[in-house]
């Protein structure tokens, strides 16, 4: 058995999170109502795209998008929607996860101090229209796993 097969296997078993590559995320129905429409809708919204669009020394991990329009914002989580893998995590929240092509788009800080770059989107809460929202992370704080359903390999 593959090292990754193992690790799935193991977080399955001990009712840590399950991950799905695109297509079966997406065949599973796991891709529909992610609601990107109006990414800064309610309150708590707002204060997440402020929080993930601005530096600030009051955070003691933060991570922010280069570009702080609403409309990349919003693009950034349709990008996640159409390419990303699916995370289910253990209370059973649905979040995609997905590692743009493009480069770096946006970067993290500690206390306010530059961390690192990043060129990975994660949306949270994304089956929840009033909740969803988006930040920046690096690819390098992840790893892969294999799909639960088809077996390929996916970064999670």
């Amino acid at each position: 058995m593959s090292p990754s097969r193992l690790i799935c296997i193991m977080k399955e078993s001990t009712g840590m999170a399950k991950y799905y590559c695109h297509p079966c995320a997406s065949s599973m129905g796991m891709l529909r109502n992610i609601h990107s429409s109006a990414p800064i809708a309610s309150k708590y919204q707002l204060e997440k795209y402020l929080k993930h669009t601005a530096p600030s020394s009051t955070c003691s991990h933060l991570s922010i998008f280069d570009d702080p329009s609403t409309g990349s914002y919003r693009n950034a989580i349709v990008a996640a929607s159409c390419s990303g893998s699916v995370e289910i995590d253990v209370r059973g929240r649905k979040n995609i996860i997905y590692v743009a092509s493009t480069g770096r788009i946006g970067c993290s800080f500690q206390n306010g101090v530059f961390l690192r770059a990043n060129n990975t989107i994660k949306v949270v809460l994304s089956s929840d229209p009033e909740r969803v929202h988006a930040f920046t992370e690096s690819s390098t704080q992840y790893s892969t796993v294999l799909c639960e359903k088809c077996g390929s390999p996916i970064v999670y």
